[in-house]
């Protein structure tokens, strides 16, 4: 098996490139590991040769093997759909995700591209001529659910430095501060992520944690940002500020113009914190969806939502023609719009307020 890693870790070596080098470094950490696991295996083994003879083995067996058993088909066997053996179910993880029926790892890149979130369905082609355990990746069927009761995430994030410590405090999505339960919360990041993506002080990442245990913070993605980009739009910032401060602009405060409403979104998932915070901060509730879920939860959606607006710059028209056949249905105001800016997005939910 150590042989077969080392070939393995050559091949990933070779095919290093800038737009997989984040997903690479993180497989070879993890394959770095085992293979000292396996030599400490091997000590152990040889120390106290606690499985030198097959007698022993035998004996073991003997002892531990349950006089009747009964076989039951695993959840995900239940979860795949015409039984077609390269079709299985996403398990979502803090960074890249897992799926446990071909033990294979789903790079974060291959997740982003993918839009994939937990418990979709994927198919899984195996790729012999990269290695043994590698897999391409093609979405089957949309049928997850979302994760954040779990699993947090917050993107675009300004890496900071505290002393001796990086941290991030805020998303430049949200334009706001991280906050875990409504208290604003400095995160450490790891010094692996750190030394294996060289982050300098202003780089932009997305993170996540588990919410059960937000001390164990994964770095998921480094912003290509050039940092002398970064450092004209700070200046530019800062002149714009300085004339704001001859200037005063009056802030106007955000009235509920949503009150009550529960607005579906479809589309654009990376930004839907942003929504949510938007649609909260007028009184009202976002419902999302994505255009390629089964029609059973996208109908569910409709119904409980006071109006719709379809993002058609990222969800395209296939999903469109059903969206709109529930609205009908079901007497929903509907918009598609091209824009996915927030902005847009509550002008939109503000003049459909007058339809409804």
């Amino acid at each position: 098996m150590i042989v077969e890693l080392k070939k393995e870790m050559v091949q990933i070596i070779k095919c290093i490139d800038e737009n997989n080098v984040n997903d690479s470094l993180f497989i070879l950490s993890k394959q770095i590991n085992l293979v000292e696991s396996l030599f400490e295996y091997k000590e152990i083994k040889n120390e106290h040769k606690i499985l030198g003879t097959s007698s022993y083995l035998s004996k073991q067996v003997s002892q531990n093997k349950p006089t009747q058993t009964t076989s039951f088909p695993s959840d995900i066997e239940k979860v795949k759909i015409n039984k077609r053996d390269n079709m299985y179910r996403f398990e979502r993880k803090v960074r890249g995700g897992f799926i446990p029926e071909i033990e294979a790892f789903v790079p974060e890149g291959i997740v982003r591209k993918l839009g994939l979130i937990n418990g979709d369905l994927v198919f899984a082609e195996k790729k012999e001529d990269i290695g043994p355990n590698h897999y391409q990746y093609t979405v089957a069927e949309k049928i997850g659910s979302d994760d954040s009761n779990e699993r947090s995430q917050f993107n675009l994030c300004p890496v900071e430095k505290d002393g001796d410590l990086w941290v991030v405090t805020r998303s430049q999505e949200t334009d706001d501060l991280i906050k875990l339960d409504n208290v604003p919360y400095r995160v450490l990041l790891n010094h692996q992520d750190i030394k294996d993506l060289d982050l300098q002080k202003g780089d932009l990442v997305d993170i996540a944690f588990l919410n059960n245990n937000p001390h164990n913070v994964k770095i998921l993605w480094k912003h290509n940002i050039e940092e002398i980009v970064q450092q004209k739009d700070l200046e530019s910032k800062n002149n714009i500020t300085k004339k704001k401060k001859l200037t005063p602009k009056v802030v106007q405060p955000i009235t509920k113009s949503l009150e009550g409403q529960r607005i579906l979104i479809i589309g654009n998932e990376p930004h839907k914190n942003l929504y949510k915070s938007e649609i909260e901060a007028r009184g009202g509730e976002l419902l999302w969806a994505d255009a390629k879920e089964n029609s059973q939860r996208l109908r569910s959606l409709v119904k409980k939502s006071d109006q719709v607006i379809y993002l058609l710059k990222v969800s395209g028209h296939i999903g469109m023609k059903q969206v709109k056949k529930f609205c009908k249905q079901y007497n929903v105001p509907f918009e598609n719009i091209w824009d996915v800016a927030a902005s847009k997005i509550i002008e939109f939910g503000e003049k459909n307020m007058d339809k409804i």
